[in-house]
């Protein structure tokens, strides 16, 4: 680690409470550093709020795609995903999926009719080794509260990954929109 000082890089943001504990930024990684130690925060990876509408087609469609560089996640880092959706407010069934890595792993999928809107908020995990995940389970609707259980990967997060949201209709004539989404890397 580079050593704090008048020629350090890092650049002295102040302690929010306390005067005698030095707190810096690190340029490169944003990480703070406080009193000589890292405090890892949370990076964005991608964040939208550009509508992107999918209607005309009962084909399921990729609306947005997220790219996950090689080796960010290290063997305890975590993905933590945030979508936001509108949709027909109808009968017809629309299908929200957001899959994971090379084999298109659904960490999260839902039905919806009869409803305006979703959202949901999860995590993909590294479980100490960069080859071994855990996740919100597949075939939930549910992002906070009880949860029948968990699913587990095996993506090599040493090699590209990626995040992709997919809608899918059941009537042509209805829309789905991915009105917002964040991907946010936590290492």
């Amino acid at each position: 680690m580079t050593a704090i000082g008048p020629s350090s890089p890092y650049r002295d943001i102040g302690s929010p409470d306390r005067d005698d504990v030095p707190v810096y930024q690190d340029p490169t990684t944003g990480a703070l550093v406080v009193g000589g130690g890292a405090i890892p925060l949370a990076k964005i990876l991608a964040m939208s709020a550009v509508p992107i509408a999918h209607t005309g087609t009962i084909a399921p469609t990729i609306l947005a795609e997220v790219p996950i560089p090689a080796g960010v996640m290290g063997p305890n880092g975590a993905l933590r995903v945030t979508a936001y959706w509108s949709m027909t407010n109808n009968a017809n069934s629309k299908n929200l999926v957001i899959s994971w890595g090379g084999i298109n792993a659904q960490i999260w999928s839902a039905g919806f009719s009869s409803v305006a809107g979703a959202a949901c908020q999860l995590m993909v995990s590294n479980r100490g080794a960069t080859g071994s995940q855990v996740f919100t389970s597949t075939g939930t609707g549910v992002s906070f509260g009880t949860l029948p259980g968990f699913g587990t990967a095996s993506e090599d997060t040493t090699i590209a990954q990626r995040i992709r949201f997919t809608g899918n209709l059941s009537n042509a004539g209805d829309t789905l929109t991915l009105e917002r989404y964040v991907v946010e890397l936590l290492s």
